[in-house]
C-alpha cells in the first residue's frame, strides 16, 4: 500500500484540457442521445441498437466521471451537468451515495459492499433451486448482459420502496428522479415518437448491459483484500466507453485521478501495480467473452463462511454498471 501511495503522488489528478475534453463528451453524448431519439425510424435497428446503448453506456461513464470531481471543481456543477435520467432506472444521488460506500467497504462483501454481487451464504441456502440456476446464469458473461438489468433495476427499486415505506425521508430523491424521467419519457414519446417499449429495448436495457460488460470481472473475493480488483486493459472503443475505468485497480487506488489521466499511469507503473493485485489482469472483454460466455466466472455464493449480510445490496452501476449499472 504504502508502495502504490509513493506512485500514486507522481501524477495529477487533472488538467484542464483533458476536463474541456470531459466536458465536450458530455455535450457530445447529450447530441447523440437527441440525435438518434429523433432519427430512430430511419436507422436500422441493428445500428441503432449498439449505437444507443454504448450512448448511455457512455452517459454512465461520464456520471461517474463526476461523482468522482470533474470536470469541474464543484460537485453540483458537476452533478447538474449529467443529471438528466437517460437509463431512466437510476436516481444519480443514489448512485452517488452508494458508489462513494463501495469506495469505502470491504470490496464483495455482502452487506458492507453496495456493489458486490455476491449472495449472502444464508440467502443462498434459502433460495430454490430455479433462483439458484438464475443466479448462476448471471454470473456468466450472457447472463450478466441479459438478465443483469433486470436484477439490477428490481433490487434498487424494491430497496427504494421498502426505504420509503419505513422513512419518507427518501421521497424527495424518488420524486426528483421521476420529475426527470417525465421530462425523458416526454421527449421521446412526444418529440421523437418513440414508443416506450422501444426506448427500453433498444437504448436503456442495452446501455445497462454494456455497462455491466465492464463491472463484470472487475471484483472478486480474495483473502488478500488488494488482489480483489481487476485490470482489464481492453482495446480503444471500451478504453473510452468506459472512460478507462477498465484500469480498475487504478481507479480504486487513486479515484480522484482524471479518466484521461489513467492509462499513462497504468503504463508507468504496470508492473508494480500487476504485483499489487495479485496479477489479476485480463488482455480485454473479447477474451472474457469467450471464456465466460456461459460458463459462471465466479460462484455466486459469497466464498467467506462468516458473511454478515441478510441479503444483496440493492444499489448498483453496470453496469455500475454500472455495475453493473454503473458501478466501479
Amino acid at each position: 500500500m504504502q508502495e502504490y501511495r509513493r506512485i500514486a503522488t507522481q501524477t495529477p489528478a487533472s488538467t484542464v484540457a483533458g476536463e474541456l475534453l470531459t466536458g465536450s463528451l458530455i455535450v457530445g453524448t447529450y447530441t447523440a442521445w437527441v440525435f438518434l431519439t429523433l432519427f430512430w425510424r430511419d436507422i436500422p435497428l441493428p445500428l441503432l441498437v449498439p449505437m444507443a446503448g454504448c450512448t448511455l453506456a457512455l452517459f454512465g461513464s461520464l456520471q461517474h466521471e463526476a461523482i468522482h470531481g470533474h470536470p469541474t471543481t464543484c460537485r453540483r456543477i458537476n452533478l447538474a451537468l449529467v443529471w438528466v435520467p437517460l437509463s431512466i432506472w437510476l436516481p444519480l444521488t443514489v448512485y452517488e451515495s452508494s458508489h462513494r460506500a463501495h469506495h469505502l467497504s470491504d470490496l464483495t462483501q455482502p452487506g458492507n459492499d453496495p456493489e458486490s454481487w455476491y449472495v449472502p451464504n444464508a440467502r443462498w441456502r434459502l433460495m430454490s433451486k430455479g433462483t439458484r440456476a438464475l443466479w448462476r446464469f448471471n454470473q456468466t458473461f450472457l447472463g450478466r448482459m441479459l438478465v443483469g438489468p433486470w436484477i439490477s433495476v428490481y433490487a434498487l427499486w424494491r430497496e427504494l420502496v421498502n426505504r420509503l415505506t419505513r422513512n419518507a425521508s427518501s421521497l424527495g430523491v424518488i420524486a426528483t428522479h421521476l420529475a426527470g424521467v417525465a421530462g425523458v419519457l416526454w421527449w421521446v414519446s412526444t418529440v421523437a415518437g418513440m414508443p416506450l417499449h422501444v426506448y427500453l429495448a433498444a437504448f436503456v436495457w442495452p446501455g445497462i448491459s454494456l455497462t455491466l460488460v465492464r463491472s463484470f470481472v472487475e471484483h472478486r473475493y480474495d483473502d488478500v483484500p488488494g488482489h480483489r480488483t481487476a485490470i482489464v486493459r481492453g482495446g480503444p472503443l471500451t478504453r473510452l466507453l468506459f472512460l478507462n475505468n477498465n484500469f480498475h485497480v487504478v481507479h480504486h487506488r487513486q479515484p480522484e485521478l482524471a479518466w484521461y489521466l489513467i492509462p499513462r499511469f497504468y503504463e508507468r507503473h504496470s508492473a508494480e501495480i500487476q504485483r499489487l493485485n495479485g496479477g489479476y489482469c485480463f488482455d480485454g472483454y473479447g477474451s472474457i467473452a469467450r471464456r465466460y460466455f456461459l460458463t459462471p466466472w465466479t460462484p455466486p455464493e459469497f466464498p467467506r463462511a462468516d458473511s454478515r449480510a441478510g441479503d444483496r445490496p440493492d444499489m448498483r452501476r453496470a453496469p455500475s454498471r454500472q455495475g453493473s449499472a454503473p458501478t466501479g
